[in-house]
């Protein structure tokens, strides 16, 4: 499926909090991932959708899931 000109396996979702769970749930084939501070569901529903959970909370989480998923897959 495209999303605005991407498809929607291209497209990386980061989520912490319960209202993020409807992106984080698979459906739309996303790229899902979430930090370590996150809500324990969010990490549940992530790694339940073959997602990835930092080892790191906030902003270094962020950092860590952005060399794991974008960088390091040559996306950018």
């Amino acid at each position: 499926m495209h999303l605005i000109g991407f498809l929607t396996g291209e497209v990386l979702v980061i989520g912490d909090s319960g209202n993020d769970l409807d992106m984080l749930d698979g459906h739309w084939k996303f790229q899902l991932a979430t930090v370590l501070n996150a809500e324990q569901e969010v990490k549940e529903s992530v790694r339940a959708h073959g997602g990835y959970v930092a080892s790191q909370p906030r902003s270094r989480g962020i950092i860590e899931i952005m060399g794991k998923m974008v960088f390091k897959k040559g996306k950018i």
